[in-house]
């Protein structure tokens, strides 16, 4: 009896699978930390004067301070969901778990599209499990990572799809629409998806080596791609100086940042970013809080900022190297250096130095690269494909515990807060 080979779909629903299990302790969660402040105890969410309220509503109740944010898709998401269940958590905690699903299964979707089935599965069940994530998965202000998640990846198939002969002209006009409402979504969710056309650009340098044709040859091609993610994100900063006053402002800046030296703030972040490499190869130890105590900002160049540069230098070289037996770790790196920009606090300077949730977006690019070489791997040398079955599993297996496992801290502050003097003391 032959073997099916394995589907794209197959590798979606699978993703999607797991993000429900690993995500689906979180239902009997409260309104913890955050989530009294933006939702429970917000009378923009819990009474709304009306949806122009909601739009023009700053995402933090008003506080006569800056950094108040503009997200006013999830705050009409948080308004709608606050109006169908009457204020019960569990019903937020119901949307949060469903929308990881969909996260998870249009990250398998996305890297199936860019890079085939294998990788598809091994990229999918990674991002369905990673514990850094919980942070978002298992509280209710989590459904703006997500939100702006699946609205990117499905800009990124929309923009694919729009590269490809088809669709007719007939029928263009529609991706065109689908990838600006998309797009104003993401950015609307949270300010992070203001990355997606930067993105697109990345995707034309992988069609042009997946077809041979010339770069420049692609990029005239696909030029309204970009052109409408562009005015879409022009069309959001310019809502956003209209209820905030600026474009750019993150509100209160985390210490030892120079909101006026991007040099600066550079140097400062090289040895945190180990940070981000840690979490996302090894989140053994996860914390809510990351603050300067326990996260010291060093801006003079020493010891840690050197190896830091090393190794990011190191795994782009390697990228580099590898792009003719495994071409889609130098695409997953990519889109992980365009999306992990925004949160490093190079272009823009926030109120954190580090968080796990501001890793949720960056970590598609991350899992596609790992589940990239791993297919390659197995592709190239047939004798060790079981070898690389065994540790996806074992490493999904691992993550989907850990995740688990982490999900109760969120249960309410009272168990946040203990675990919070455990973590970080």
């Amino acid at each position: 009896m032959s073997r099916q080979p394995l589907r794209v779909r197959d590798a979606v629903v699978l993703s999607a699978l797991v993000a429900l299990v690993v995500a689906l302790p979180s239902i009997v969660n409260g309104f913890t930390y955050d989530d009294a402040w933006i939702v429970q105890h917000n009378a923009t969410v819990t009474h709304p004067a009306g949806l122009w309220a909601l739009v023009s509503s700053t995402y933090w109740p008003p506080t006569g301070g800056q950094g108040a944010a503009w997200r006013p898709v999830t705050l009409v998401a948080f308004a709608l969901q606050w109006l169908v269940g009457g204020g019960r958590a569990v019903v937020f905690h119901a949307v949060t778990i469903g929308l990881a699903a969909s996260a998870a299964g249009l990250a398998a979707a996305c890297a199936g599209v860019l890079a085939g089935p294998a990788v598809a599965l091994i990229a999918g069940v990674l991002f369905a499990a990673h514990p850094v994530h919980v942070e978002v998965t298992a509280t209710v202000i989590g459904q703006s990572e997500l939100i702006a998640a699946i609205a990117y990846l499905v800009a990124l198939m929309v923009a694919w799809r729009l590269g490809d002969p088809e669709p007719r002209p007939r029928t263009r006009w529609r991706w065109l629409v689908a990838l600006a409402v998309a797009t104003a979504v993401g950015v609307g969710a949270k300010e992070h998806a203001i990355t997606i056309p930067a993105a697109l650009v990345a995707l034309w340098f992988w069609r042009a080596h997946r077809t041979g044709e010339p770069v420049r040859r692609v990029a005239r091609r696909e030029s309204s791609t970009l052109l409408v993610t562009l005015v879409t994100c022009l069309g959001y900063l310019l809502a956003r100086r209209a209820v905030l006053g600026d474009v750019t402002d993150a509100g209160a800046i985390a210490t030892g940042l120079d909101p006026h030296s991007a040099l600066q703030r550079a140097v400062v972040m090289l040895p945190i970013s180990l940070r981000w490499l840690v979490l996302l190869t090894a989140p053994v130890h996860l914390s809510a809080d990351y603050s300067p105590q326990h996260v010291v900002p060093d801006p003079t160049f020493g010891l840690q900022h050197g190896l830091a540069l090393v190794i990011w230098l190191g795994l782009a070289v390697a990228a580099w190297r590898a792009r003719r037996t495994a071409p889609a770790v130098l695409l997953g790196l990519g889109l992980f250096a365009i999306t992990v920009s925004v949160i490093s606090n190079v272009l823009v300077p926030l109120e954190v130095l580090l968080a796990e949730r501001l890793l949720y977006l960056p970590s598609f690019g991350w899992t596609l690269a790992i589940g990239a070489a791993l297919a390659a791997l197995a592709e190239r040398r047939p004798a060790s494909r079981r070898w690389v079955i065994a540790v996806a599993s074992i490493a999904t297996l691992l993550l989907a515990v850990r995740s688990i496992v982490r999900a109760p801290v969120w249960r309410s502050n009272a168990t946040l807060f203990a675990q919070m003097a455990r973590e970080a003391p």
